[in-house]
């Protein structure tokens, strides 16, 4: 298992009050920085940015920044962290040529907050791998972040990390008792309101209930169709289907080929198929 190396970091609530004027600075750390309230405006990498409650910035190693006040009380969420240049390599939209400022919609808002929380938490304590914890955190906050810089993400919000509520996971719940075999009939069935609920799941998972438990199942099947050399239509039943052409119309659909020839190009390709 790879170690999780240790980030030097530090995270605050600050509220700042100054009066007219600016305050530059620069250092060798990230730093995510969240405004709150109202009354300031932001240096970002050397330009003044207007910072409307609920905007995020992301400062990177020796960028010019800093803010411009105006005499009243702003809150400001403030994370500095080293960044680690590997893991983060993988997200070319974070880098210097990339736009590193969001306005937050709600769930963004609140996801990232709650992860603050959790981060202050660590930073503040004293418990068993307090350092580890935190260093995940900021991982997951990294990937947050590069989520919310995606245009898909900013048009559905429904890909950030947001707390997910009990009707969700009564849905999710009910999507594993039917891929399982657990429980009969449409998913329609099993949870209330689920016109509603569906639009909800769609925003948490980035895919409908019913997707995700077709491609579940499919998942299930391909694992059966090279491991065992079960026929057709017990590994249907197996998965959910009640009907062998219903299973190979839906593996067809997400796979692209039959069961039958994935469980070939499998047998012929020596132990690996796609």
């Amino acid at each position: 298992m790879q170690e999780i190396r240790p980030y030097p970091m530090e995270a605050w609530d600050n509220r700042v009050k100054r009066p007219p004027g600016d305050e530059l600075m620069t250092h060798g750390g990230n730093e995510l920085m969240l405004v709150l309230d109202p009354g300031i405006t932001v240096i970002h990498n050397g330009v003044q940015v207007p910072a409307l409650p609920g905007t995020l910035f992301l400062h990177l190693p020796d960028e010019v920044h800093g803010v411009v006040g105006e005499d009243i009380p702003t809150r400001l969420l403030v994370i500095n962290y080293e960044p680690d240049f590997e893991f983060e390599e993988r997200f070319p939209n974070l880098g210097a040529e990339a736009r590193r400022r969001w306005r937050l919609d709600d769930q963004q808002l609140a996801a990232y907050m709650d992860i603050f929380t959790r981060l202050q938490v660590e930073l503040d304590g004293q418990r068993l791998g307090r350092v580890e914890a935190g260093s995940a955190l900021i991982r997951l906050l990294v990937v947050m972040v590069a989520r919310f810089a995606e245009p898909a993400v900013t048009a559905a919000p429904a890909q950030s990390l947001g707390p997910v509520d009990s009707d969700i996971h009564q849905l999710r719940r009910a999507i594993d008792l039917r891929r399982q075999g657990s429980a009969s009939g449409a998913l329609q069935g099993m949870v209330e309101n689920y016109d509603a609920l569906r639009h909800r799941f769609r925003r948490t998972y980035g895919e409908s209930p019913g997707h995700m438990l077709s491609r579940l199942r499919i998942e299930k099947a391909k694992g059966m169709l090279t491991g065992s050399d079960l026929p057709m239509s017990d590994i249907a039943s197996h998965v959910g289907y009640a009907r062998q052409h219903e299973f190979s119309r839906a593996f067809h659909r997400i796979v692209g080929c039959t069961p039958t020839a994935f469980r070939r190009q499998f047998k012929q390709g020596g132990g690996v198929a796609r």
